[in-house]
């Protein structure tokens, strides 16, 4: 099972561009990570194993400055037919959606949408694969739904309280009726809880890493660093905080001036300048902090010229199922 990036960077992004386009949908309290008081923890689907965790309060998310104004006009331009197709037939009822797992081309992520009904899936299928609703199948099998499009298949368990949950690179429903077992036998969620620390989970985005590795350098980032936590607020602008743990209060003034410096480097690019003057970083022993605080006009600067790289960014993947 695997490709832990492509599900942060294809499947998530593109909720979060569906979750934008509803203006009447995404509705529901959520003040916990998924959201009601009646909802299931979306955390008893998610590995206790997991190192990574990653929360969205869609109903913030959706109605944020920066999704309605920018990027979904950004992104979508006149013609919102697919989007309002995302809308109506994925998003009425919508939470929270949460991802969890362990990083890394072995570990197994779960995805978990809170709120996400199964009447709802034959025509959120077809939505999200861009396809006429009699090119999707839809069957049940025990709790798991298997879905087939132009060739493709992907399978969605149903688990209490609403949450539809499935597990990037299953090969059949087995892996993700093992996911809901699990949730049946799961007494408490003390390891994630753990993981999950002093993170305000009822942030906009919210995220927690701990390094399965130790302090030893993690892919595609060049520092020796323990763990990582923060949040996003898009309720005006975007303001990001995080803290990072590096192996050493060394190790920390480094990752400090590393960051410094490229942030510096890019305000030798009009566009990016905003970067280097709205951000702050500091070391506190082998703490590092860092927050970043963009306008909404900063924004609205920014993310057109950021959504032209994003393919380049993502690899030029496309989500399907």
């Amino acid at each position: 099972m695997g490709n832990s990036r492509r599900i942060v960077t294809v499947t998530i992004p593109s909720l979060l561009i569906a979750c934008a386009v509803a203006t009447a949908g995404c509705k529901g309290d959520s003040s916990k990570p998924g959201g009601g008081k009646d909802a299931a923890d979306p955390l008893n689907y998610v590995p206790a194993t997991s190192n990574l965790l990653v929360g969205v309060d869609v109903p913030k998310v959706s109605a944020s400055p920066l999704v309605r104004q920018v990027l979904i006009p950004t992104l979508q331009g006149s013609d919102t037919s697919r989007a309002d197709a995302i809308q109506s037939a994925c998003l009425d009822g919508m939470k929270s959606i949460t991802l969890g797992g362990e990083t890394g081309d072995h570990g197994a992520m779960v995805f978990v949408a809170n709120g996400l009904q199964e009447s709802q899936l034959p025509a959120c299928a077809a939505a999200l694969a861009d396809v006429g609703a009699d090119e999707v199948t839809v069957t049940r099998e025990g709790r798991v739904s298997k879905v087939s499009a132009r060739g493709q298949r992907s399978w969605v368990g149903w688990g209490a309280g609403g949450a539809a949950v499935s597990v990037n690179g299953a090969d059949d429903a087995a892996a993700v009726e093992l996911v809901l077992s699990a949730a049946d036998k799961r007494s408490d969620n003390s390891d994630l809880k753990a993981l999950i620390g002093d993170t305000k989970t009822d942030a906009n985005i919210w995220f927690s890493f701990r390094n399965p590795s130790g302090a030893a350098a993690v892919e595609g980032v060049p520092y020796k660093m323990l763990s990582a936590h923060g949040t996003i607020d898009l309720s005006s602008g975007f303001v990001l905080d995080m803290v990072a743990r590096a192996e050493n209060p060394e190790e920390a003034t480094r990752m400090v001036e590393t960051v410094r410096n490229q942030l510096k480097s890019s305000a030798a690019m009009p566009p990016f300048k905003v970067l280097y003057d709205g951000h702050r970083i500091g070391a506190k022993g082998d703490l590092v902090e860092f927050r970043l605080v963009l306008s909404q006009a900063q924004v609205e600067t920014l993310v057109p010229i950021l959504t032209t790289m994003a393919p380049m960014m993502m690899g030029g993947a496309r989500g399907g199922l």
